[in-house]
């Protein structure tokens, strides 16, 4: 039977999770996010963990090349001035440098590649980006590449391919108009990241309470829980409960990613907290989901959100991680539904006696569709 609600809790979170990321792909909000002047609890962007691992420097105008192969692709850069900045040419008298520059030997399957001005410092004018194919490593061709580029503290990306013997690729050229407008770059960004984590465990918050519910309904000894009035009610209570629950784990991440623990522990710690207080909250509002076993399964489907996170992230991708943690804790948090067991024995004969009313009952099939009283009425 727990097995089931807790079925109910996952299907329900990955739902509302799914709807955050529509509303997150109209608003773009995600663009916004960075790992240090906006970090978000639930996002962490592939190109901002190769740059943290290897120690890049963060700039505006900054580009960064990613791959997923050992070949040695090349980022390149023309400056306003006309000076190139690639492998030979690490730094330009404009301040641009190349900081990271990787499988020249083949080091890495997931390599990054970074060029940066520091905010403030750019010069006027255009800038041309170029990614070479320098060397075959032994992986196949063509190999596929994303560059990010932040200018002015926008941040934009572009994909493509290319393999070892063609041209250089031009990817893009950009105009910087105003360079002190990146020094917004190195801004903490507190609100951004709040509402994108607290609408993704609101929605949570709100479709657990109403599916849950409405699976209760063969148990339910009130069927005045499941008419339009009280079942949105609940979902509203659900989704106001739940965005604050994620936005006190949020605030807690963003205040403690900076303190030197690195991103790890705050994270788990965010989770954590913004679980237990969500299992807390749908106990007033799902039918017998007791608080304090809901609260420590909040708890620890925190813990586990955070572990599938960093698992997920690594080997699918971040839609996949954010699908991860909502079902860990929607899964845990609805395995806490326990029905008593007086209901559960009134269902099961109910059950029992609707496959004997065909043999022994015909007439009162009839009846009963009717509106006559009987026990069957109750479920």
């Amino acid at each position: 039977m727990r097995l089931f609600f807790a079925l109910v809790g996952a299907v329900a979170a990955v739902m509302a999770a799914l709807t955050a990321e529509q509303i997150y792909r109209i608003s773009r909000a995600p663009d916004r996010l960075d790992d240090r002047t906006a970090p978000a609890l639930l996002f962490q962007s592939d190109i901002n963990i190769r740059l943290t691992r290897e120690n890049a420097q963060r700039g505006d105008p900054q580009i960064s090349l990613s791959w997923n192969n050992r070949n040695d692709l090349d980022l390149h850069c023309v400056d306003p001035n006309g000076d190139q900045i690639w492998y030979q040419n690490r730094a330009s008298q404009s301040g641009g440098e190349l900081d990271v520059d990787m499988n020249v030997r083949p080091e890495s399957d997931t390599p990054i590649e970074n060029i940066y001005w520091t905010p403030g410092n750019a010069p006027r004018g255009q800038y041309v980006v170029y990614v070479d194919h320098f060397r075959n490593h032994g992986a196949s061709d063509p190999t596929p590449y994303m560059v990010r580029v932040v200018k002015e503290g926008k941040i934009s990306t572009y994909e493509g391919s290319i393999s070892r013997g063609e041209r250089r690729q031009r990817v893009v050229a950009f105009m910087v108009d105003d360079p002190r407008a990146g020094l917004s770059a190195f801004q903490r960004d507190f609100w951004t990241p709040l509402w994108v984590v607290s609408l993704w465990m609101g929605l949570i918050g709100a479709a657990m309470t109403f599916l849950l519910r409405v699976a209760q309904k063969p148990w339910n000894r009130d069927p005045a829980l499941l008419r339009a009035g009280p079942l949105l009610g609940g979902a509203v209570g659900g989704f106001l409960t739940g965005a604050i629950a994620g936005a006190i784990g949020q605030t807690l991440y963003f205040f403690t990613v900076g303190t030197g623990m690195g991103f790890v522990a705050p994270r788990y710690m965010g989770l954590m907290m913004g679980g237990a207080l969500l299992g807390y909250s749908l106990s007033h509002f799902i039918p017998h989901l007791r608080l304090t076993p809901a609260r420590w399964a909040g708890f620890l489907g925190g813990a586990l959100a955070a572990y599938l996170f960093y698992w997920l992230i690594a080997n699918m991708g971040s839609l996949e991680a954010r699908l991860g943690a909502a079902s860990a804790l929607g899964f845990l948090i609805g395995l806490m539904i326990k029905i008593p067991i007086e209901a559960e024995e009134e269902f099961e004969e109910a059950v029992v006696e609707t496959d004997m009313l065909p043999e022994r009952m015909p007439a009162a099939v009839g009846a009963r569709k009717l509106g006559s009283p009987n026990r069957l009425r109750r479920s």
